[in-house]
């Protein structure tokens, strides 16, 4: 039996070594989840909670990030090419925060 399309399985997430090649989420809560090795390739993020969770080894490469909590998220290892945060390139503001910390 299929379950109802509105239902609703928000939660942490353990992902590795998934395939997610622009997949979408939105309005969604991942709190604590783990990414790990996963393609998140051409994916979109949009109104999601990634508060605390890792990401780690994985393919980012234009992965957008929209209305995206990462309070106490990790990215670590990761090919950031291309990815953005609202709209913004995710290496530019990393550079700007280099830029400021000296």
């Amino acid at each position: 039996m299929s379950e109802p399309e509105n239902t609703r399985r928000d939660g942490p997430l353990t992902l590795r070594d998934a395939r997610l090649i622009g997949s979408s989420f939105t309005d969604v809560t991942l709190e604590n989840s783990v990414f790990e090795s996963a393609n998140l390739a051409d994916c979109r993020f949009e109104d999601v909670t990634l508060a605390g969770s890792l990401i780690r080894d994985g393919n980012l490469d234009r992965l957008e990030l929209e209305d995206v909590s990462l309070r106490n998220a990790a990215i670590r290892n990761a090919d950031i090419t291309g990815m953005t945060l609202d709209g913004i390139p995710v290496t530019a503001l990393l550079a700007a925060w280099r830029a400021k910390q000296g």
